[in-house]
């Protein structure tokens, strides 16, 4: 008699073929799925009036089987353990040289309507100071805009590698089903 392990998952409805698919390399045997609806219905007060809110959130469950005394399982369960630790190092784009310029933006266009509105009142030091301050900020929006797109670089960079080793720890499962 062979021994079954079972497995069930949710998933968001969009997921769900490239899970089913995914499972099947590491030896998984789609039993059955069902489709959630979930749907919260409530009262909420925005300022003086209320208005009834329904939210719905449909996901999918799969259930999922597979044979321990498969061949090869000892070596599967390892590369699909190895693939699941992979999943969980997916690299990070770090979005603050993005906010700052965005922020640089701002200062450089809030500078350059004060240096109009002071010049435009005879007052031409003080003007000088905003022009000088936008000069500044447009500075460091062109800096913060370079290191944007270096870091952009980088970060695609590492998502490709990050993909072909999931990729390849895929493609080596293939090895053992």
């Amino acid at each position: 008699m062979s021994r079954m392990e079972n497995k069930s998952i949710s998933v968001a409805p969009k997921y769900e073929q490239e899970t089913i698919e995914i499972h099947n390399r590491f030896g998984w045997l789609l039993v059955s799925t069902q489709v959630i609806y979930n749907q919260d219905s409530h009262i909420e007060r925005r300022g003086d009036s209320l208005y009834n809110v329904t939210e719905t959130e449909n996901y999918v469950k799969l259930m999922f089987t597979r044979d321990k005394d498969m061949p090869n399982y000892n070596e599967i369960v390892s590369v699909e353990q190895k693939y699941y630790s992979l999943l969980n190092q997916k690299p990070y784009e770090d979005t603050a040289s993005e906010t700052a310029k965005k922020l640089c933006i701002i200062v450089s266009i809030i500078s350059v309507l004060f240096a109009v509105l002071v010049l435009s009142h005879s007052d031409i030091v003080t003007g000088l100071f905003f022009i000088a301050i936008a000069a500044l900020f447009i500075f460091l929006t062109v800096v913060a805009a370079k290191k944007t797109a270096k870091k952009h670089s980088d970060y695609q960079d590492e998502l490709n590698k990050w993909d072909k080793k999931c990729d390849s720890v895929l493609a080596s499962a293939e090895n053992y089903v």
